[in-house]
């Protein structure tokens, strides 16, 4: 099986599933992971790479600005506090709601990557779609995109480690 830096530290149906093919449906568990909305995928791979500058993490949200969403961006921002990061101190969130509109989606994923942030958060897919449209520098990581080879936002699911 192969090591991932977002792997669960229990056991779920998927990683059990994927165990017992041999890894070959990662898919599945690679699908479960996306599903939990990416809270703590970035943080973890962020937290080794503190500075003393303050970096910038772009946040895209193809959605309205509501209660249930302010309570995921919460735990989002949350778990870049339990690896060290401090808002105002060494991280800097940019946040921006898109709502369902592609007019909107496009007018501010133009407006985000213009900031030119550090690294940006991005749900659903027309979101990621729209921010890979103004970008290709600009490290986008993503939540909630249901076949991400099907949509084209990635190649492959192999991970890149050196």
């Amino acid at each position: 099986m192969t090591f991932y830096p977002f792997q669960p530290a229990r056991l779920t149906q998927y990683d059990a599933l994927s165990r017992a093919s041999g890894g070959r449906n990662e898919a599945a568990r690679v699908h479960h992971v996306s599903r939990r909305r990416g809270a703590i995928v970035w943080p973890i791979i962020a937290g080794a790479q503190q500075t003393d500058r303050i970096r910038t993490v772009g946040i895209l949200l193809g959605s309205t600005d509501n209660l249930e969403m302010r309570r995921l961006l919460g735990a989002f921002m949350e778990s870049f506090k339990a690896l060290g990061w401090t808002e105002n101190r060494n991280v800097r969130f940019d946040v921006r709601w898109s709502g369902v509109n592609a007019e909107d989606n496009a007018v501010q994923a133009q407006d985000l990557v213009r900031q030119q942030p550090d690294v940006i958060f991005a749900a659903p897919s027309n979101v990621v779609i729209a921010l890979q449209k103004q970008t290709r520098t600009i490290p986008i990581v993503f939540a909630n995109v249901s076949d991400p080879i099907a949509q084209r936002v990635v190649d492959n699911l192999a991970p890149r480690f050196a």
